[in-house]
């Protein structure tokens, strides 16, 4: 009976390691096989063009460049970490070059297809521009998605740099009866009173020019594209019913101007 145990006792140590030994082994065998692909695998370049024109946001006028300072710069970089710039990756400067007098600017190169490119424009003249001369780290995170470049295609992409502008609102309620009760609340969107004045809601008719200027970044669409617009938010009452609205608006480059939101 003994002998017996021993035995069964014996064939189960044996198969356990049997077992295991089977598992070490697949492991390996995959460990070796993951190693060899990433080691054989060559990162693949493809021929890649990028051109276009800056060009002052709210507008398809070329941008406007001081005679004393440097032309300005367009730069293209490559993120150096898998993770995003927003989260906190690395990036490197590839090449960059200035634009011409007529703002245009163009690239041929070739470019990893697997690796994430983007880029960036300097030496603006940051009297009548909103952007900084030299590109930190929080512009550059901050752009970076509206910024991407494509490798292996031919990236034409005009480059709309907003301006300082400023505005005086003035509130219409279009609402075409004289007897209305509409009633307008301003949320957020378009500058405020001075601090500690609270801005009481529009009542019925309106066309009120308001006594403050806000001053903001050109165009209607910021970078050219529709991630980030001008909007006034507000709340509208109108035959008894309240709804949360939003006003697109577009701001005029380099002025002031009085700029007029229907509702």
């Amino acid at each position: 009976m003994l002998v017996f145990a021993y035995l069964l006792m014996y064939f189960c140590i044996n198969l356990l390691k049997f077992k295991i030994m089977k598992k070490l082994i697949l492991i390996s065998t995959i460990l070796a096989v993951a190693f060899s692909y990433s080691c054989n695998k060559e990162a693949k370049k493809v021929s890649t063009s990028f051109s276009g024109q800056l060009r002052t946001n709210g507008t398809e006028d070329v941008i406007k460049m001081s005679t004393v300072l440097p032309s300005p710069n367009v730069a293209i970089y490559q993120s150096t970490t898998s993770s995003t710039l927003i989260s906190g990756g690395g990036y490197e400067k590839i090449t960059s070059m200035d634009v011409d007098k007529n703002g245009n600017f163009s690239f041929d190169l070739d470019l990893y297809e697997d690796e994430t490119y983007f880029f960036a424009v300097s030496n603006v003249d940051t009297s009548i521009y909103y952007i900084s001369n030299v590109p930190n780290w929080f512009d550059l995170s901050y752009n970076y998605y509206f910024n991407l470049i494509e490798p292996g295609q031919s990236n034409n992409k005009n480059i709309y740099i907003s301006a300082k502008s400023w505005v005086r609102p003035r509130f219409i309620n279009t609402n075409s009866d004289p007897n209305n009760q509409d009633i307008f609340k301003l949320v957020y969107g378009i500058g405020g009173p001075e601090p500690g004045i609270v801005l009481q809601p529009f009542k019925g008719p309106t066309d009120t020019i308001m006594s403050w200027i806000y001053k903001t970044w050109s165009g209607t669409y910021k970078y050219g594209v529709k991630n980030i617009s001008h909007t006034v938010d507000a709340n509208l009452t109108r035959n008894g019913i309240t709804k949360y609205i939003s006003i697109l608006y577009n701001v005029p480059p380099f002025d002031t101007t009085i700029v007029e939101i229907r509702y």
